[in-house]
Order: C-alpha cells, then sequence, then structure tokens
C-alpha cells in the first residue's frame, strides 16, 4: 500500500487530497485527467451492480459541479427523489486541502452514511485508491461504499436502469434510436470542449497549455462551419450530425488520458483542410480564431480545487 499524507479532524484520520497540478502531469507537462476507478455498469450481467429503489443508493453531488449537478437534474426529472437519497458537499477550509465534506448537515456529517469526507465512503470501497474523490458519486447504503463515479454513463443508469421505479409521465432522456448519437455527442463535447479547458489550465508546460487552447477554439469552429456552411459537396451545407465526427476519439480515451499520446485534432494544423469521407471537405478559416499570439509563461501558483467534468 503506498504512503498517504493524513490529517486527524474530530478523530478522523483523513487523507490528504492529491493535487491534479501533480499527480496528474505527464513528464511533460501536459495534463492527463484521472480515470474514473468506480465504473461497474448497472445492468443483468453477473457482475453488473442492481437497479433498486427504497434509497438504496445515494447520490452525493456539488453545487459547482455541472456533471454533478446533471445527475442531480436527472433524478428529479425522472421522479427518483423517493427511490435515490441524495446529499451536498463542499470544499470547506483545512490545515490541508481534504477533499468534498458534508459542509451543510450538522456537524458536517452525513445523517445516512454517517461519514464527515465523502473520501471516507471511496476508501471503505478501495483502501488504496490513489486518485482524487469526485462527484458526482454513488454510495451503496448497505455498506457505505462508493460503488460508481463514473460521471459519462451516471445519468444514463438513472434514464434505463431506474425506469421502473420513473415517476408517471417521466422524459425520455435517452431513445433508443437515439442513443448512439448522443453517445458520440457526448464523448466529443468531453474530450474538445470540456476538458480541453483542464488541460490549458492545469498544464505546466506551455506546450501542454497551447495544445488544451488549440483544440478549444479549433473545436469550436466546427459548429460555426456548420452555420456557414463550408463543407464543399453538400447542397445542404454542413450536415448536423457531423461535427463530432471530425473530431471523435477512435479509441476509450477514458483508459487514455495518463498515456503521453501525438494525438491529431482539429488544431493539429489549421491552415490545412480536413477530409472527411465521401471526398467532403472541411476548411477551417484562420480568422475566426486566434492562435498565433504567444503568451507569457505560465506562472507556477496553487490551482484552487477543479469544478467541471469531473469533479474532486
Amino acid at each position: 500500500m503506498a504512503n498517504y499524507d493524513y490529517e486527524i479532524v474530530n478523530g478522523r484520520k483523513i487523507r490528504v487530497r492529491p493535487k491534479e497540478t501533480v499527480s496528474e502531469i505527464d513528464k511533460n507537462g501536459y495534463f492527463r485527467r484521472q480515470p474514473n476507478h468506480f465504473t461497474t455498469p448497472f445492468g443483468d450481467g453477473e457482475n453488473d451492480l442492481k437497479a433498486e429503489g427504497n434509497k438504496r443508493y445515494r447520490l452525493v453531488w456539488a453545487k459547482l459541479c455541472h456533471w454533478s449537478n446533471r445527475a442531480a437534474i436527472v433524478r428529479e426529472l425522472e421522479g427518483l427523489e423517493d427511490q435515490i437519497s441524495v446529499n451536498m458537499v463542499e470544499h470547506a477550509p483545512h490545515g490541508k486541502n481534504l477533499g468534498w465534506e458534508y459542509v451543510y448537515n450538522e456537524n458536517n456529517i452525513d445523517p445516512v452514511l454517517g461519514d464527515q469526507f465523502l473520501s471516507e465512503a471511496y476508501y471503505r470501497a478501495d483502501d488504496d485508491y490513489q486518485g482524487r474523490t469526485t462527484v458526482p458519486a454513488l454510495s451503496d447504503t448497505t455498506t457505505g461504499k462508493v460503488v460508481n463515479n463514473d460521471y459519462n454513463w451516471l445519468t444514463t443508469y438513472f434514464e434505463v436502469n431506474f425506469r421502473p421505479w420513473h415517476k408517471k409521465g417521466a422524459p425520455e432522456l435517452y431513445p433508443v434510436e437515439l442513443r448512439e448519437e448522443i453517445d458520440k455527442m457526448n464523448l466529443w463535447l468531453f474530450d474538445n470542449i470540456n476538458n480541453a479547458v483542464y488541460r490549458s489550465s492545469f498544464s505546466r508546460s506551455n506546450e501542454g497549455h497551447f495544445d488544451g487552447v488549440n483544440t478549444f477554439f479549433a473545436d469550436f469552429a466546427v459548429p460555426l462551419a456548420d452555420a456557414k456552411g463550408r463543407i464543399e459537396g453538400e447542397e445542404d451545407g454542413f450536415r448536423a450530425s457531423t461535427h463530432y465526427d471530425l473530431a471523435l476519439p477512435k479509441i476509450d480515451w477514458d483508459a487514455q488520458w495518463k498515456v503521453s499520446t501525438e494525438r491529431a485534432y482539429l488544431s493539429s494544423d489549421p491552415t490545412h483542410p480536413i477530409y472527411l469521407g465521401n471526398n467532403r471537405r472541411f476548411d477551417i478559416d484562420p480568422t475566426w480564431y486566434d492562435l498565433g499570439a504567444e503568451s507569457p509563461k505560465k506562472e507556477e501558483k496553487e490551482t484552487p480545487p477543479s469544478c467541471g467534468c469531473c469533479c474532486g
């Protein structure tokens, strides 16, 4: 087992939260987001998690994290309030950063799990877990262990696997005929927009910083191309379902974020056309954004706790 730094809080031995600017930086100074750790899906398989009502599961989320907001919103939209219990966390000042804490409860103690920090349920599930504790997180109230922190798919599980407990008239958020389209769009948004912001902010080298910046702005140019109809050979211009195909990862990037790659994305060479299927061509107009300006060296400073795509 690895050696950990601890603080004692109210008699509890709490591990210090690892810094993403240390533990998630590769040898070239690029930010490589930690993968989700508790990813066992809900389903009918022998080893799958089993959906159950009656507040068997407890959702922990944070107001400042839009991905955990999404899980909380879907829970309410589908009428699962009486089936999946919920609590909120926030960061509180301590001598060292101890991660998410139940600051909205009396004495900062979750009344169901009996924990003061979200990390307690994480380490109860895996005592040697070495990443940041992140939201959203779903815990099994019968064991007090986190069972799923897969922000990419948790809302889908609420929609599909918990359907027997949906309220009457609940909206269908993941229709079968649109699932492939939705999955592609979500992957594209995360890798090229959401996470690009963090790659630009948390990277410790100028190269890593510009990698994120260029990806972000170049991929924002794609919807602009949609509006301008800049696809050659298409009578109707840019098809609405095409833009994310340009940069959709060909492999599971969840498993690759800590691997140094030479991935080709739109901004790798914005002066050259990108070829699509059927000889369609997409040209990025460099006047839509300015990638040529040099920025001063990034100052080394304490980075605040992350929020957004995988909040910890």
